[in-house]
């Protein structure tokens, strides 16, 4: 990848979509591929969809960078696997220039608890195009899902909001705040299949 990442750096023409799925990256790797993108303007300005699923990343840094340059473009992102805080993440994200329209995140590995609060509800306050948002598998606890939901209820700008909360445990939350999960005004659609035994 650092190879690839040099030859990227020399690049005169646009690119619209890369793959990386199941590279086995590692972090150095990954946050100097990612550099190279976002400095090559060729790229930074046409670059839309980077999947980066089934690689074990471990550091938020990794992927926050992409959007470290407000001319970047990038609409959608896949990421599974991932071993960093969702919450400190979403943080990092609503300081940045974030123009994301589709982000998939699956089977997060992480177990570490943040000490940050208040970001997952600003970023999902502040985002303005985003269409799709699937956190699927993601061990998402009662705290993100109340800042998820009140940040949603709170945001002016979405309309049409796909939410894919599937394979998270969801029971005590939903009993907690049914009314206000149900009421989110931008949401298209919501899936929250297998989502608990008990939902009643």
């Amino acid at each position: 990848l650092n190879v690839l990442s040099t030859a990227l750096q020399q690049r005169k023409l646009p690119l619209r979509s890369f793959n990386l799925q199941s590279c086995s990256i590692t972090h150095k790797s990954l946050y100097g591929f990612n550099s190279s993108l976002i400095n090559n303007n060729y790229i930074l300005k046409n670059l839309k969809i980077l999947d980066l699923s089934g690689n074990r990343i471990k550091e938020e840094n990794c992927i926050t960078i992409l959007f470290s340059n407000n001319e970047n473009v990038l609409e959608e992102l896949h990421l599974s696997d991932i071993e960093f805080n969702l919450e400190s993440f979403f943080y990092s994200l609503a300081a940045l220039p974030c123009k994301l329209r589709r982000l998939y995140i699956t089977s997060i590995k992480s177990s570490i608890s943040s000490s940050i609060s208040g970001g997952v509800k600003l970023f999902f306050t502040k985002t303005q195009l985003l269409e799709i948002l699937q956190l699927s598998n993601a061990n998402l606890s009662n705290d993100f899902l109340r800042e998820l939901c009140e940040g949603l209820h709170s945001n002016m700008h979405l309309k049409n909001l796909d939410l894919c909360l599937s394979g998270n445990q969801l029971e005590s939350f939903i009993h907690e705040c049914a009314s206000r999960f149900a009421t989110i005004p931008c949401l298209n659609t919501l899936d929250i299949s297998g989502c608990g035994k008990k939902i009643y």
